[in-house]
């Protein structure tokens, strides 16, 4: 898994200028914010205690943010529950240990992460 971490990130930061989404509302990010951003989101989602193992479920409204977080579960060796609502998962046995959600969702059990867009605006590096 870290040598397959050290390729993603030497390919991103080969390519850190180029394009890498076009979002629905007309935002680009190039490839070194999406890595900035994952970055940002894996420090965080560390900091309020996510570990490898964990189940984390991402609902978020923006394609952008949904697949920056993918890659910073995926870095962290965390397991990634793909849904529209944390609901979809009651009595299947499946435990959901955090979530990544828009402030308008409801949590239910999960424990609940909030991360902004700030970063999509902001030129700054984290």
């Amino acid at each position: 898994m870290d040598d397959l971490n050290s390729r993603f990130a030497t390919c991103f930061a080969e390519n850190s200028t180029r394009d890498a989404i076009y979002t629905a509302d007309g935002q680009t990010l190039s490839f070194g914010r999406v890595e900035r951003a994952a970055s940002q989101i894996a420090q965080g989602m560390v900091q309020r205690g996510v570990k490898p193992g964990d189940t984390v479920i991402c609902l978020l409204d923006s394609f952008a943010l949904n697949l920056c977080a993918w890659f910073a579960i995926w870095r962290l060796g965390c397991n990634l529950a793909a849904s529209a609502s944390v609901e979809n998962f009651s009595g299947s046995g499946v435990r959901i240990d955090a979530a990544l959600m828009s402030s308008d969702q409801t949590c239910g059990t999960a424990r609940q992460l909030l991360f902004d867009q700030s970063w999509m605006d902001a030129d700054v590096e984290v």
